[in-house]
């Protein structure tokens, strides 16, 4: 077993035994042919968990997952990390969960191994998809989706879920993502820095929360 197989698996019974109070697992295996843990939980089939961690993650990456039948869910342990659109693409054809640690909780505690969409993602694709004016919304990769409209220009936006959106946010969502026109405010409950909409303005993007995204798609 690797050390991040292994740490996964720390990580897991800890899970159990101090945050889960009704003791969801069961059981944790390790299948030594395939390289994954066998998870075994109360409510819900037995699922199949494999653990990399890469902070890109790219097609490349993970072509080698088909071969892989019964996989269930694929953990990446660093957190933030870039993943390409297609690997979202790749994995959901193929029927294999994706995501980070606290992805991973949440899918563990389901009764059923597939789908699983992380919930800040869920809100954001199912909310546009919804909208009268788009035809079609796609995952350009971590933090950006690509808005097909109706009528009016297509747009880009960057989804940034901090609960202070200050210049900070701005200046590493350009360095990281670059393209793209319009930053979506995605917390609810977060507040936007004055330094944020002035970079914003520099860099010829928009800030807009939840509300005003869903207008200036409506008008745009």
């Amino acid at each position: 077993m690797d050390s991040s197989t292994k740490w996964i698996k720390q990580v897991l019974e800890k899970f159990n035994e101090e945050i889960i109070c009704y003791n969801t697992i069961i059981e944790i295996g390790y299948d030594h042919i395939n390289n994954w843990l066998i998870v075994k939980r109360k409510i819900g089939p037995p699922f199949n968990l494999m653990v990399m961690s890469e902070k890109t993650v790219n097609l490349s990456n993970i072509t080698h997952i088909h071969s892989l039948n019964g996989l269930n869910f694929l953990v990446n342990i660093p957190k933030n990390p870039y993943v390409n659109g297609e690997v979202f693409e790749y994995l959901n054809h193929n029927k294999i969960c994706f995501g980070g640690v606290g992805d991973l909780y949440r899918f563990i505690t389901q009764d059923y191994n597939w789908p699983y969409e992380n919930p800040e993602v869920n809100f954001i694709l199912r909310g546009i998809k919804q909208h009268t004016n788009v035809l079609n919304i796609k995952r350009v990769d971590s933090k950006r989706y690509k808005i097909e409209k109706y009528s009016g220009s297509n747009v880009t936006i960057l989804a940034l879920h901090d609960y202070d959106l200050g210049g900070e946010s701005v200046r590493d969502g350009k360095d990281r993502y670059d393209t793209f026109s319009i930053i979506l405010a995605a917390n609810p409950n977060g507040r936007i820095t004055s330094e944020a909409f002035n970079l914003a303005d520099e860099f010829d993007v928009k800030i807009l929360k939840w509300g005003e995204l869903l207008s200036y798609l409506r008008h745009d």
